[in-house]
């Protein structure tokens, strides 16, 4: 008796599995039915180009969102920035639109964005392609009461005009410029918020997302106005890589060129120690430069001040290849008057000996000269034949004083 209840017990779940499955299988059948019927009735049956509004003299209200995702790159030299972003488009239409207890429970379908009508939404400012969107087949979705959304994303490479004045404490503000492809009285671009979402912003290393904003003006070309949407992005440049690599390397080389004086003569290191900072200088100076626009206006006050260190290192060498020089000539000069007085010396030592050699000689020959005189006057007789003795003596004195002074005039 047990036994056969638990059969009966078995058989009635096993029916109430059955009932279940099979309707879930009837009720995804009409899912898809209705679904079908829908894609049919609002895609096929529609033309695609129509803007999807009962009136066609009221504009189409287009709410945009930007959320940023990251930003790539700032190129400097030639003036543009890459973001990494995806929009957000939602706007109502008025055409498709349905009762979803009519069709199943249905409450939204997915098209592809060439099977109905989307705004052709342009970025003037893109160094690129301009109509990223075109080709994007992110689906979007229009529910029953004729809400439609659209999700596309892109890599946008857009110009940015920069300042470079301050580099790298420098700040920029750069601008995507979103222009309909219609004119306003086909299409108003509405921003959704009211600035640019931020929330899933990943961090760069080199800049840093300061604020964000949103302007709306027109564009009028010939008489007819375009609606135009700016979102700005305010970026300041983290200038740490470039504090501990350029400014604080420079700033050291600046205070190591004087020193090039301090350096003794002998150890003949002056000019290669000076050449070596100004060669230092220019390398860092280049290196700079690769970062820079070769139109930067004004010219950034860090290619000045490196531009002055590299003056100063300059001067610095030249002032060391002038010194060694004066000091080289003046050790010439020095040598020279050594040399010279040396000879000088020599000169006047040999005139000395020939000079004292002179007056011995005229001595000896004025000893002989006066002997002799002496002799002669002496021996001669008197006129009574005897030899004179007092007048000889006072000739003799006369005749050595005639003499000595005979030798002085002619020496």
């Amino acid at each position: 008796m047990a036994l056969d209840q638990s059969r009966e017990l078995s058989k009635t779940i096993f029916s109430v599995l059955i009932l279940q499955v099979t309707f879930s299988v009837l009720n995804v059948k009409a899912d898809f039915n209705h679904s079908s019927q829908l894609h049919k009735k609002f895609i096929t049956d529609l033309d695609h180009r129509v803007r999807p509004s009962l009136n066609a003299s009221i504009p189409t209200d287009v709410n945009v969102s930007l959320h940023i995702i990251s930003l790539r790159e700032i190129v400097e030299t030639h003036q543009f920035y890459m973001l990494n972003i995806w929009m957000e488009f939602y706007w109502k239409d008025e055409i498709r639109q349905w009762d979803p207890a009519e069709h199943g429970g249905v409450k939204v379908i997915y098209p592809y964005p060439g099977d109905t009508w989307i705004p052709r939404v342009l970025i003037s400012n893109s160094v690129e392609k301009r109509d990223l969107f075109s080709d994007d087949h992110t689906l979007h979705g229009i529910f029953y009461d004729g809400t439609t959304r659209w999700y596309p994303g892109s890599v946008i490479s857009a110009g940015c005009t920069l300042d470079l004045t301050y580099f790298p404490f420098d700040s920029q503000i750069c601008t995507l410029r979103f222009i309909p492809q219609s004119f306003e009285w086909d299409v108003n671009l509405v921003a959704a918020q009211d600035g640019i979402n931020t929330s899933g912003y990943a961090r760069n290393c080199e800049w840093r997302l300061e604020s964000t904003s949103i302007r709306k003006t027109a564009l009028v070309y010939d008489n007819l106005s375009l609606g135009s949407m700016y979102f700005d992005f305010r970026f300041s440049r983290r200038p740490t890589f470039y504090l501990v690599n350029v400014f604080a390397p420079v700033a050291v080389m600046s205070l190591l060129a004087p020193l090039v004086f301090v350096l003794p003569e002998e150890s003949g290191e002056r000019v290669s120690y000076s050449v070596t900072l100004l060669l230092s200088m220019t390398v860092f100076l280049s290196f700079v430069s690769e970062k820079l626009p070769t139109c930067s206006e004004p010219l950034p006050l860090t290619v000045t001040y490196i531009f002055a260190m590299l003056i100063h290192s300059g001067l610095c060498v030249v002032c060391t290849v002038f010194q060694l020089r004066f000091i080289q000539n003046h050790k010439d000069q020095a040598g020279n008057q050594q040399r010279e007085d040396e000879n000088a010396g020599l000169i006047d030592a040999g005139s000395s000996h020939q000079e004292n050699g002179n007056n011995d000689h005229a001595k000896k020959l004025d000893d002989n000269y006066v002997n002799d005189h002496i002799f002669v006057t002496d021996t001669m007789p008197k006129g009574n034949g005897q030899p004179r003795s007092g007048n000889g003596t006072r000739s003799t004195d006369k005749t050595r004083s005639m003499l000595k002074h005979c030798s002085k005039h002619f020496n």
